[in-house]
């Protein structure tokens, strides 16, 4: 290799270097920024990620409902439905659900609930699920009574 070839040589290599600089450079910029951001979403998630706190509020959702005084298809699918969200967000949270049968049997009105307790085995305990069904058909039974025009039978 002659002297003139080594030179050019070398001075490409120093502008290689020179541009892998710069790059190393900007990519240690781009890392602490986004070292930060990583930081700011931890924090939020620490924040916001309260487990304990939205399961808490959402069997508060179910508690607040209100109990049914008359039979109505009306507020028994209104029932349905808020049952129905919270229980999918308990779900979602890992929740056992059984423990929310008794609060959402004690909404009923006297007349459904017979009724429910006379379609389950005593010696079996149903589970929320099954007393959603329950309360969709039956809100869907008396939907039709009402639409048909049929008296309604009240509990004594």
């Amino acid at each position: 290799m002659d002297a003139e070839t080594e030179i050019r040589r070398i001075k490409r290599l120093g502008l290689n270097l020179e541009k892998l600089e710069k790059k190393i450079e900007n990519n240690a910029a781009d890392c602490f920024e986004l070292d930060a951001i990583l930081k700011k979403i931890e924090k939020i998630k620490q924040q916001y990620d309260n487990k304990k706190y939205f399961i808490f509020n959402l069997i508060q959702r179910i508690i607040d409902l209100p109990k049914l005084t008359i039979k109505s298809s009306t507020q028994l699918l209104f029932l349905v439905d808020n049952s129905c969200e919270v229980i999918r967000s308990l779900e979602t949270l890992g929740y056992k659900l059984d423990e929310l049968l008794k609060i959402l049997s004690d909404k009923l009105d006297k007349t459904t609930k017979r009724s429910w307790n006379m379609t389950v085995d005593n010696n079996y305990i149903s589970s929320c699920s099954e007393l959603l069904k329950f309360k969709e058909n039956h809100a869907k039974a008396l939907n039709t009574n009402e639409t048909l025009g049929f008296p309604l039978i009240s509990a004594p």
